[in-house]
């Protein structure tokens, strides 16, 4: 796997990534829902990579994530959430969306979005795309972290942070410091190649998972980070 992560205004939080660049950026926000946690799903993993022929053919693949919906958990009785300008279009997917539930609950909210993608045996992609971290608006003492995984073909290709957070099941998550101004987030580049051994659809995973911020009380609204991962580029070779 070749993963490079490029991030300016934050940190890395793993020895094979390297750090680059940053963006601004900001939307609105928030309506209230309820939500739980997810496991990963279970892919079958593929067998060792073949001595591919020169004579392959391989077509290009297009990177849109479609009409692919953006699916939250099945709700948690009793857990308050609130989201907005939450977006899942053919090139981006973000989650801007505060949980409610107390802090260290353990009450994560967490969506997940499944793009599949038609690949060719025989054939290798390189796959490229960026995360985008930011600080709520309005911005918190009380704001919690909110973390983003990409997961392909019974790996994890990319995970990000924000404030420390870390889940035991999505672990070697790469930190970033958004700090509190929401115009100053983090952009995060990724890329991880793959060869195909089987002509089939390959679903790729984008999962995001926001922590409890707590329960809102005057003067501290409970808000969340905010997360998006940006559009796939796919290379063929």
């Amino acid at each position: 796997m070749d993963v490079r992560v490029d991030v300016k205004n934050g940190q890395s939080g793993r020895a094979d990534l390297k750090l680059i660049d940053s963006e601004k950026g900001r939307v609105g926000r928030r309506t209230i829902v309820k939500g739980a946690a997810w496991s990963l799903p279970v892919v079958a993993v593929a067998g060792a990579v073949p001595a591919f022929a020169a004579s392959q053919v391989c077509a290009p693949v297009s990177g849109s994530y479609g009409t692919a919906p953006l699916v939250r958990n099945p709700a948690t009785s009793g857990v308050p959430f609130s989201e907005s300008s939450n977006s899942a279009t053919a090139t981006i997917t973000q989650v801007y969306a505060d949980n409610r539930a107390a802090r260290g609950s353990g009450n994560n909210l967490q969506y997940v979005r499944t793009i599949p993608l038609s690949l060719t045996a025989g054939c290798c992609y390189t796959f490229t795309s960026a995360s985008y971290a930011s600080a709520a608006a309005p911005y918190s003492a009380a704001s919690s972290g909110v973390s983003g995984l990409i997961f392909f073909e019974n790996e994890t290709r990319f995970n990000v942070a924000t404030r420390g957070v870390t889940f035991s099941d999505w672990p070697g998550a790469t930190q970033v410091n958004v700090g509190t101004d929401p115009a100053n987030g983090v952009r995060t580049s990724f890329s991880f190649r793959f060869c195909a051994t089987e002509t089939r659809v390959h679903n790729y995973y984008q999962f995001f998972r926001v922590a409890p911020a707590g329960v809102p009380a005057a003067g501290n609204p409970g808000t969340s980070d905010d997360l998006r991962f940006e559009e796939l580029i796919i290379s063929v070779g």
